[in-house]
């Protein structure tokens, strides 16, 4: 009879398991390596897990694994016999690397032949082996590198590479300066929807839906690989965890890149001809894996409605983000007559201003309106059927180049509706007092109506007829934002500007979005934030004067700039 310490408990992860003996199920040590070998099972709990956890060797034992450490590059390589492979791969990369430059942290899986010997007497101080007393898998043994590495860059480099030349690593790189996750090899990916799996479809490109980064080569800074979480570990012990993270990567609004080859020599395969024909057996159910994880929750197609102003908009791009993270093998299309600050949104997959004539699994208008003084962002994102992590709103304008100035802010003034609006002859004294105070340029941001008379600036952007790009790029190099409630403060909210903003008839209650901003109101009123308890999408004023933001003075403005500017260089 088994003792307690051979029973291991696991997680069934096919259908006919999950039916007959339920999610988790106690079975023999034995059964459960071999069942965890081939996918059909993940270990949940043993009860000698504390003698059969990997051992670490920090070759230099004065060093601290991950201490990040700027510009070098951690070498994540896995390893299970095929030591003549190795040896090959080690010595050519010792050969044709500036020790400097990289780290090499060697993950064994429990070789059986002279691997670790050998890698004992090899690694140099830097370099870290870690030694796993039974195979782990590919995405695990990944992402133990992953969390141990010193290095600002990961590269997981297959043990079956011979490194040619010298300056190998420089295409990654230059690679990495232009997008997230790069690599020598792109491969494509087809969806046969009738067996429920993926197709493997040979060499890709960014122009095919679904392409990624063939994992025996991959780079990234290691921020990245955190970002998306490293290696998704039930597609151990291997295959289809490339392609994961790469879909997982774009869908998060990365970008990968098919760099040149970097001098390299791929054996191909060396540790799965290993496997024998249980290779095909598990790249088949991983395939079908990869299939119910993006496809298994039926939404295809998400049809989004949103219309009102440019700022409406804008303030839904946390929504798509969240959508498509719930969704992930969903388009979404977006109705709206603004699609302006849109402009290449990752999670957007069409933008129209009419409905389209076809069906959709998810078909929602959004509208704050509905839910007066509720978050707007939260009251749309409750309707949109998702829960935010995060307020935050983002655009995706290519740069644009705009004038030199030194030491600017952004002003918009605004023409809106009365109760909304701050006196121009106010707006000409604040300017005036930056000026002279701060010395500080001024760009407007408005069109005629917004000019201020004799108030010497540098520029007026007028947003009808520039870019949204352009402005964009402004308010990114200002030191602060100003102006009222509008599109270009979002927009200011998005490119992480800090922003002093006149609510007027709104409360900044309801305007969160996880921003740098400070509001700048009267809540002396009876009247205060009239907008947000009613569901009207304009308030008539009851007031004899229709301002209500003419109690708030200019000197009033430059003492919250003051107070504010201080906390932050205090912050720092």
């Amino acid at each position: 009879m088994n003792s307690e310490t051979d029973i291991v408990t696991v997680e069934n992860l096919m259908p006919h398991l999950k039916q007959s003996y339920g999610q988790i199920q106690r079975v023999g040590r034995d059964k459960a390596e071999r069942g965890r070998m081939l996918g059909i099972y993940r270990i949940v709990k043993d009860p000698i897990d504390a003698d059969r956890i990997s051992v670490v060797t920090q070759i230099n034992t004065s060093a601290k694994t991950g201490n990040l450490l700027s510009g070098l590059v951690s070498i994540v390589i896995l390893t299970m016999n095929q030591f003549f492979y190795t040896q090959k791969c080690i010595d050519s990369i010792l050969k044709n690397t500036d020790s400097e430059q990289f780290q090499l942290i060697m993950i064994d899986n429990n070789s059986t032949d002279n691997t670790i010997e050998w890698l004992r007497k090899k690694l140099r101080p830097q370099d870290i082996l870690v030694s796993n007393k039974y195979n782990r898998g590919f995405s695990a043994g990944c992402n133990q590198g992953l969390k141990i590495a010193n290095g600002e860059y990961i590269l997981f480099l297959n043990n079956d590479i011979e490194v040619l030349l010298p300056g190998w690593l420089d295409p990654l790189y230059n690679g990495a300066k232009n997008a997230d996750i790069v690599g020598p090899t792109m491969g494509k990916l087809h969806v046969d929807k009738k067996h429920h799996m993926f197709i493997y479809a040979g060499e890709g490109s960014s122009k095919d839906q679904y392409h990624y980064i063939e994992g025996w080569c991959v780079f990234g800074k290691k921020s990245i690989f955190e970002y998306v979480g490293g290696f998704d570990e039930r597609f151990s012990p291997a295959y289809s965890e490339d392609s994961d993270l790469s879909m997982i990567a774009q869908n998060k609004g990365l970008r990968l890149l098919k760099v040149e080859n970097p001098k390299l020599k791929h054996f191909k395969n060396r540790t799965s001809q290993a496997m024998g024909t249980a290779v095909h057996t598990i790249s088949s159910r991983n395939r079908k894996k990869l299939y119910n994880k993006w496809f298994g929750g039926g939404i295809e197609k998400i049809l989004l409605n949103r219309q009102g102003a440019r700022g409406d908009v804008l303030m839904c791009t946390p929504i798509f983000k969240a959508l498509k993270e719930k969704h992930p093998a969903a388009d979404i299309t977006l109705i709206t007559h603004s699609p302006e600050l849109i402009q290449n949104n990752p999670y957007i997959k069409n933008i129209v201003n009419g409905i389209p004539h076809q069906k959709y699994d998810i078909d929602v208008t959004i509208e704050y309106e509905k839910t007066p003084g509720q978050i707007r962002i939260d009251s749309m994102a409750e309707q949109a059927g998702v829960t935010l992590s995060s307020r935050k709103m983002e655009v995706f304008f290519e740069p644009v180049k705009i004038p030199k100035y030194d030491k600017y802010i952004v002003v918009h003034t605004g023409m809106s509706w009365p109760n909304r609006m701050w006196p121009l002859i106010a707006w000409k004294m604040l300017c005036q007092k930056i000026i002279k105070k701060y010395k500080y340029n001024i760009v407007f941001v408005g069109d005629k109506h917004t000019k201020l008379p004799g108030l010497k600036c540098n520029e007026i952007i007028d947003n009808r007829n520039k870019s949204w790009a352009y402005v964009a790029s402004l308010l990114k190099g200002a030191r602060f934002f100003i102006g009222i409630d509008s599109a270009v403060s979002n927009l200011a909210k998005a490119v992480n500007t800090r922003a002093y903003i006149f609510y007027g008839c709104v409360n900044p209650a309801v305007m969160i979005a996880d921003a740098d901003e400070i509001p700048l109101i009267d809540n002396t009123l009876d009247c205060f934030g009239c907008r947000d308890k009613s569901s009207a999408i304009y308030v008539e004023c009851t007031q004899k004067e229709p301002y209500c933001l003419t109690n708030i003075t200019p000197d009033m403005v430059i003492k919250k700039i003051q107070e504010t500017e201080k906390e932050k260089i205090d912050a720092c």
